[in-house]
């Protein structure tokens, strides 16, 4: 959530995703504690489910919550 045009930035800039009020991507991203990105993953892909349980606990296990 934020102000349209900065997400809208970011989304394009950053993550190469289209962006519009009514609109879900079927990529979305990890970030660490520090705000460091960790991944993109798919949520339509089972194997990057798998890929984003080990991310999320090297996360946890380096401290992060």
């Amino acid at each position: 959530t934020g102000e349209m045009k900065y997400i809208k930035r970011i989304c394009v800039e950053y993550f190469r995703l289209p962006v519009r009020r009514k609109f879900h991507a079927n990529k979305f991203a990890l970030f660490d504690k520090d705000g460091e990105p960790v991944g993109m993953y798919d949520w339509e892909e089972e194997k990057q489910w798998n890929t984003l349980r080990e991310d999320i606990s090297k996360i946890i296990a380096a401290g992060g919550t």
